[in-house]
């Protein structure tokens, strides 16, 4: 084993690094395009660490996460949008292109993990610094929600809190003031649920760990968690408000709410319950299952496991939950033999999964980034029963057919956003051979074109935004009845959409149907509405607004 890293072994760590920062700070902890610079320079990291001659064993809970990925991936053939599903499918392949650089650069050098854990708790703590610094009710740094970042916070507490628990002063006093930031940053979220993984994940640590006096630190940890929610009770922080409403009334409704979101949820899986309607279209073919009082926008599940479900199939989730029970398997069996390194990744990788279950995290490139390379640490040091043997050349085969797809995809994807904002920049998209996208042919719907709205229905049984701009179109041309029509059916579509709703009362107020435009006002009241809206309705109500 290489004690010194090479320079190849260094730049690869060096675009390791650099991946991290673009999926975490230029794009809103990993939305939009990201995806394109993240695999690149991941797949680059592959492919310089990579020894010719080297070939990486697979255990079992790691090749059936890619037996998950394989059958994620051929959802596409099924998907109700099949472009949605190959873009949500090339970014969950950031976890195991990864996992294959973690697993590279740990046989090269020992000291890889040293530097990888360096470069992410650096990248960590500059996310927690600016998050301070914009600071507004509720932490989240470059990330665009809370709950998704409280999750990365965990990620970062949770190396930190095993090096401040073995390591020895002056170091100890480092990784404890680590520590304390992160559990700070986490108070300052007001997740919940990242409360509660943090307080799942130390208690995995503090069991795992075979440390003399581990009570010692149980005691302060637990202290510094009493004493910063003390001092944010004490400062009367908004965010801690929140956190005191999970002992009120207030909590009740907001489960209650999460269980209705589960509702829609599971009637939709029941509906495709083999199949799924493809990866990543959940928020596409949620809207007609959406049930009365749902709080949410309606994107997610807030519940992995089971969006999952919806969008590929009990196949699929059977999958995803089969490598989380494997990989439990393992660390139950080596619990007796297990290096910090080893505790590190388990942890770490079963925060993610613990927090799944009230979130969405399955598609979020940071924290499969992170996953990947916690999971490479924990197989690297546990020496697991290999199943599959892999080979360089082979393996960049793929990455290079995988970066393919991602350079077409987000060029498309990219474009699209341009043609949104102008029409006439269509053409670079009939360049890049994206006619198939839906997008493509609701840009045109918007020009007029009715037959691309009918390709653009043909391809999302579930969208509303084509009967929208039909109903639009119809209207321009005072053809009413139309026009009715196809608002009506784009309600039907989205029941929740309330501006679909005020088009649909403003077109009947027009045509003096005042009775129908109330029963339609009167249904607003079942989904969530913005004060404006509310107000709206109740003047249509009222009879007050012609």
């Amino acid at each position: 084993m290489i004690t010194h890293a090479s320079p190849s072994q260094i730049l690869s760590l060096t675009l390791f690094a650099l991946s991290g920062f673009i999926c975490c700070f230029l794009f809103k902890g990993g939305t939009d395009i990201s995806y394109m610079p993240a695999l690149l320079l991941t797949s680059m990291g592959v492919f310089l660490a990579w020894s010719p001659t080297r070939r990486i064993e697979i255990p079992l809970h790691s090749f059936i996460y890619g037996l998950f990925l394989l059958y994620a991936g051929l959802s596409f053939f099924w998907s109700g949008a099949p472009y949605i599903t190959l873009t949500t499918w090339l970014i969950i392949c950031m976890m195991p292109i990864s996992y294959l650089l973690g697993r590279c650069l740990l046989d090269f050098s020992p000291r890889a993990i040293h530097h990888s854990f360096v470069a992410f708790i650096t990248i960590g703590a500059l996310s927690c610094l600016y998050g301070l610094w914009i600071f507004n009710v509720r932490l989240h740094s470059v990330f665009s929600n809370p709950n998704t970042y409280a999750a990365f916070l965990v990620l970062s507490l949770i190396p930190c809190a095993v090096f401040f628990i073995q390591k020895r002063k002056p170091h100890r006093y480092i990784w404890g003031f680590l520590s304390a930031l992160f559990i700070i940053a986490l108070l300052l979220t007001g997740s919940r649920s990242g409360l509660l993984t943090a307080l799942f994940s130390l208690t995995l640590i503090f069991t795992g760990l075979s440390q003399k006096n581990i009570w010692k630190y149980v005691l302060l940890f637990g202290g510094g968690y009493a004493l910063m929610m003390t001092i944010a009770f004490w400062l009367d922080l908004p965010v801690f408000k929140r956190i005191l409403y999970t002992f009120s009334e207030q909590y009740q409704e907001s489960l209650q709410g999460r269980l209705i979101i589960w509702a829609g949820s599971w009637a939709l899986a029941k509906d495709h319950l083999f199949y799924g309607t493809g990866l990543g279209t959940f928020f596409l073919e949620y809207p007609p299952y959406r049930q009365p009082y749902d709080p949410s926008v309606g994107d997610w599940a807030h519940w992995d496991g089971l969006q999952l479900w919806g969008e590929i199939g009990v196949f699929g989730a059977a999958l995803w939950y089969g490598f989380w029970g494997s990989l439990a398997t393992s660390m139950i069996h080596h619990r007796k033999t297990c290096s910090s390194i080893a505790l590190i990744g388990g942890v770490g990788c079963f925060a993610l999964f613990f927090q799944s279950h009230f979130t969405y995290l399955y598609t979020l490139l940071p924290l499969l980034f992170v996953m990947g390379m916690f999971l490479a640490f924990y197989d690297h040091e546990t020496q697991g029963r290999p199943v599959l043997s892999l080979s360089k050349r082979p393996c960049l085969l793929i990455l290079g057919g995988i970066l393919l797809l991602a350079l077409q995809s987000s060029g498309s994807m990219y474009f699209i956003q341009q043609a949104q904002k102008d029409p006439q920049k269509i053409s670079f998209l009939e360049k890049l051979n994206s006619p198939s996208f839906y997008e493509y042919d609701l840009i045109r719907g918007r020009k007029g074109d009715l037959t691309a709205l009918q390709h653009a229905k043909e391809k999302c049984h579930a969208c509303s935004m084509p009967y929208l701009i039909e109903g639009f179109l119809y209207l321009q041309n005072h053809n009413k009845e139309k026009a009715e029509y196809s608002f009506k059916e784009a309600l039907k579509k989205d029941p929740s959409n309330q501006m679909i709703r005020i088009h649909l009362i403003r077109l009947l107020l027009s045509k003096n149907h005042i009775f129908e435009s109330q029963i339609w006002a009167r249904k607003a009241f079942a989904y969530p509405l913005t004060p404006d809206q509310k107000k709206y309705f109740l003047h249509i109500l009222k009879n007050k607004v012609r």
